[in-house]
């Protein structure tokens, strides 16, 4: 793992003795290739006034402020075509500049963002223009998107290091598009009696998620010939009504076709007559879910279906629509009140299984320690107690009379109440990684159910290594020190079964500090 940021003691030039500060220097180099940087942007900002000192690197990747004022600043690099530090980077943290002191000194590698390439074709072998390029994070959301070009070209950057799955979606006529990228790629010749339509199609030849390749973007890589070819599928008609709570018709609602992916458009849109009935005129084969809201007074009613569309019309899908209802709450917890008579609030979140038909919905504890949860509409969830309280640790999380902590719930109007528990004794791992200034030590619970926030911690290495996690809830744990980490992966059992092996363990106790094994930096997996 490079050291990205080194505090050098040189011998202080004499003329320094008459001026009121001392300079920021150091230099700029990739990652990769260990090149220089050239034209940079660096800025010191000020953490107390809004002084700013600007400069850029120079052809050697080298940067100089001559003077700046003593305080306290933080440091900030923008270069094209390389990613941000990550927060865990050491040089993100606030450095002292003192008067008439050696210079503050930063040597930092920037870590080059990745390019995929190729070109898309049609079903004839011509060029496809104006296909709509989706690099997709291979889990959680999250895209980067470029449009093919006039040859059926494109070329995604700016990639992060990480997995994805790549995304070829046709902007038939109507399907929107804008001036700079116009719908102009012409659907597939039917036969009489015949719709065809390309479709949205992962590489290298899938409709389905399922079929997609994943593909890994490694620092600064730049992959080629990710060339597709599109195939004609037929399109099909969905047909359904929405019905209310009482299965009543629910004229003018807005109706919409959704995939899998998260924070995407919708593939379609339709409105409900006043009898309650709609048609989605062209859908093509595959999974999808269908999301109807409509507008009583000034509540939005809301529900959802799900669907599966082969080859031939659909009939009948009724989507049920109902308003939003509240849970109420507690939050228990026993540590001290402030001299002014509260404590930090914890923060507990409805997190939706299915993103398509639902959103996150956000309590806050109250000083009586009770939540309330509004506007949340019936589905499957999670629910997310976030935040941690030092010496205590998350017990449990019920709804009603029932443990669900990490569990899937169904909610509807009537359910709850939800009620998180915290309790004393919390146990705290301490430790170091060997060369690890820097490095991201992850500590996941070897339990499948307890896999997500809060009991999955991610905490930096600090200077000499060392690190320092609390608020522990006691079980056995697996902990690694990696180069990097994906947030995303972390929530996910499946990727985090198959980092086992390699993995070092440690057993928290209950109120006890534990010493964790020695640990090496490792490059993170995908």
């Amino acid at each position: 793992m490079p050291r990205r940021l080194r505090w050098l003691l040189v011998l202080f030039p004499l003329w320094a003795a008459a001026q009121n500060g001392s300079p920021v220097e150091g230099q700029l180099l990739n990652s990769v290739t260990q090149a220089p940087i050239a034209g940079a942007r660096v800025l010191v900002r000020s953490t107390r006034t809004q002084l700013t000192y600007e400069t850029y690197t120079g052809p050697d990747g080298r940067f100089q402020i001559p003077l700046v004022t003593p305080g306290d600043y933080l440091i900030v690099f923008q270069a094209q075509d390389y990613l941000p530090l990550p927060l865990t980077d050491p040089a993100t943290q606030v450095f002292h500049v003192a008067d008439m002191a050696a210079p503050v000194h930063f040597q930092e590698e920037l870590t080059p963002y990745g390019v995929v390439s190729g070109r898309v074709f049609d079903g004839n072998g011509r060029p496809a223009v104006g296909v709509r390029m989706e690099m997709l994070k291979a889990r959680g959301g999250g895209l980067t998107a470029t449009f093919t070009d006039g040859d059926g070209h494109f070329s995604v950057g700016t990639l992060a290091p990480g997995a994805y799955v790549l995304l070829a979606r046709p902007m038939l006529p109507g399907s929107g598009g804008d001036e700079k990228h116009p719908t102009v790629l012409a659907p597939p010749k039917a036969r009489e009696g015949e719709r065809l339509t390309w479709p949205a199609t992962y590489y290298p030849a899938s409709t389905e998620r399922s079929g997609a390749q994943t593909i890994v973007i490694h620092p600064g890589s730049n992959l080629t010939a990710y060339d597709m070819r599109l195939h004609a599928a037929p399109l099909v008609r969905v047909r359904g009504t929405v019905l209310d709570d009482q299965g009543k018709a629910a004229g003018g609602a807005d109706v919409t076709l959704h995939s899998s992916e998260p924070l995407t458009e919708p593939e379609a849109r339709a409105q409900s007559t006043a009898d309650g009935s709609f048609e989605l005129a062209d859908v093509c084969p595959g999974d999808w879910h269908i999301l109807a809201e409509v507008k009583r007074g000034t509540v939005t009613w809301r529900g959802s279906a799900f669907v599966s569309v082969a080859r031939r019309d659909v009939e009948d899908v009724p989507v049920r629509v109902a308003p939003p209802f509240a849970i109420d709450g507690f939050v228990e917890r026993g540590d001290a009140l402030s001299m002014a008579g509260d404590r930090p609030p914890m923060t507990v979140q409805l997190a939706p299984v299915d993103g398509a038909s639902a959103r996150r919905v956000t309590a806050e504890e109250r000083r009586d320690g009770s939540l309330r949860f509004e506007n949340v509409y019936a589905g499957s969830y999670r629910i997310l107690a976030l935040g941690t309280i030092v010496g205590y640790y998350l017990d449990s999380v019920s709804l009603g009379f029932g443990d669900v902590t990490g569990q899937i719930v169904d909610l509807a109007p009537g359910a709850g109440p939800v009620r998180v528990v915290y309790r004393s004794g919390a146990g705290r791992t301490v430790g170091s990684v060997e060369n690890g200034w820097g490095s991201s030590v992850v500590l996941v619970p070897q339990e499948d159910w307890l896999v997500g926030p809060p009991f999955v911690r991610t905490v930096a290495a600090g200077m000499d290594g060392h690190f320092d996690i609390g608020s522990l809830r006691p079980g056995d744990y697996y902990i690694w020190a990696f180069d990097r980490v994906d947030p995303a992966a972390l929530t996910d059992p499946d990727f985090l079964r198959n980092l086992v092996p390699p993995a070092a363990t440690v057993r928290v106790a209950q109120g006890a500090v534990v010493v964790a094994p020695n640990l090496k930096v490792t490059p993170w997996p995908e």
